[in-house]
């Protein structure tokens, strides 16, 4: 008898639908593990949501830690040809300045050429820029106008070379360029070659002097071989663009400080909010967050909150957040009262420094606090850990129980082939039977 390829075609019964009912049943079992990881996975995911506002919050702490944030210094000028700026090291004040002459560097232009690709000479071109000599040799290969300017811009001789068209009878003339200014910028050039050479190189025309800057800061004269000055004014550096006269002051930068408390109260908030959405409970939906209830989320908000609000003893004026104008408003946020803030930082940097800067202070506090949450065993990277390892398990058991049900749905189908065959074998036989006892009524008949 012929093997049966489809279930049903030798019983005539629907095994194939019969069977995927049976399958569909089984797979139910997967059900509350699939839900069981899917709970799991929201919850790492939230956590980790947790740790990047975790995170966010210690970079903002981070930059409030550092005692030269409030050390910083603004400078500002009143004339827009001066610019000004200033490091933690300026000390405040004001000045007068004047700038009567600002530093350039030389330019020498050689007699013209009639064409740029012609050879002019060979030998050797030695140029000194600020007492520094660097050698060019010129041979076959490069002692064309073109030839030249492309070995100096190559030798790092601190002098650029181009070629300009004057419109002349000999157009093309070398313009040699110092790349440095003041009275150092000023270049020599001794030839060791043929007259032609020579004669380009000692024949050239200064059409920029080199010279210094020149100002004078509080009546006091000052020389600069360079347009940016530094430390004419101790840590403030001077860019001068134009001569003229200018008023630059010189304060502690308290916007930089604001800048910086107002990213660690947001920062605060930020993480606030986070925990909140994902811990909160909605009496519309008699639900709960998906980390609502959670020890980890608790502990991570008590010890925070904790922390800023504790008193930070310090030699300073300030022992808490609050007195600088740093609180917790009626919804469980951080928020600033402006004036306080303001009168704090332009009145007692160095007292707001005591209070949030440093090792002790309540950023540093707060920083080594946070270190310690993320760490390899620290309170979010275990709780983030555990989560994983509980998702890992039930990957591990539904992946068992897929073999499981695959192992049944095999046995099922084996039994119905086989159901199928003898069904199959027992109708042959019937029709067989039937065939025959026909057969004999009919001879009988006769």
């Amino acid at each position: 008898m012929a093997s049966i390829t489809s279930l049903g075609v030798g019983s005539g019964l629907d095994l194939s639908g019969l069977l995927q009912d049976l399958a569909t049943g089984e797979k139910q079992r997967l059900t509350p593990i699939n839900n069981q990881i899917s709970s799991y996975s929201s919850k790492f995911t939230a956590m980790g949501q947790i740790r990047s506002a975790v995170e966010g919050f210690q970079d903002a702490a981070s930059a409030l830690q550092s005692p030269d944030l409030f050390k910083s210094r603004a400078a500002e000028s009143s004339n827009s040809s001066l610019g000004v700026s200033a490091d933690k090291s300026a000390v405040a004040g004001n000045y007068q300045i004047e700038v009567t002459q600002l530093a350039q560097g030389e330019t020498q232009v050689a007699q013209g050429q009639t064409e740029t690709d012609k050879a002019i000479g060979s030998g050797t071109v030695k140029i000194t820029v600020g007492g520094k000599a660097t050698d060019i040799t010129l041979d076959d290969s490069n002692n064309t106008l073109a030839g030249i300017r492309d070995a100096i811009n190559s030798s790092d001789a601190g002098v650029t070379a181009s070629i300009v068209n004057d419109g002349g009878a000999s157009p093309y003339r070398l313009v040699l360029s110092s790349s440095s200014t003041g009275s150092d910028s000023a270049m020599n050039f001794a030839v060791s070659g043929d007259t032609a050479l020579n004669d380009l190189f000692t024949n050239t025309q200064t059409t920029v002097s080199a010279q210094n800057a020149e100002l004078s800061v509080n009546g006091l004269s000052i020389t600069s071989q360079s347009n940016t000055v530094k430390e004419a004014i101790q840590g403030v550096t001077l860019t001068l663009d134009d001569t003229g006269s200018s008023k630059v002051a010189v304060t502690d930068d308290t916007d930089a400080m604001r800048g910086a408390v107002e990213d660690f109260v947001s920062a605060y908030n930020t993480l606030a909010s986070k925990i909140d959405s994902l811990t909160s409970y909605s009496s519309e939906t008699n639900q709960g967050g998906i980390l609502t209830g959670n020890s980890t989320i608790r502990t991570l908000e008590n010890r925070l909150r904790g922390l800023v609000t504790d008193q930070n003893s310090n030699d300073g004026s300030y022992q808490y957040l609050s007195q600088m104008g740093v609180s917790f408003d009626k919804s469980g946020k951080l928020s600033i009262d402006d004036d306080k803030l303001d009168a704090a930082l332009a009145d007692s940097p160095d007292d707001v420094s005591k209070l949030l800067s440093g090792d002790s202070g309540i950023a540093g506090i707060l920083n080594d606090s946070m270190d310690r949450m993320l760490d390899d065993n620290g309170l979010i990277t275990s709780a983030t850990n555990g989560l994983q390892t509980t998702i890992d398990s039930l990957k591990d058991r539904r992946s068992d129980m897929q073999d499981s049900i695959d192992s049944t749905i095999a046995l099922y189908k084996k039994q119905f082939s086989q159901l199928d065959s003898a069904m199959a074998s027992l109708n042959s036989t019937s029709n067989y039977l039937s065939q025959q006892l026909s057969a004999m009524g009919g001879n009988s008949n006769s």
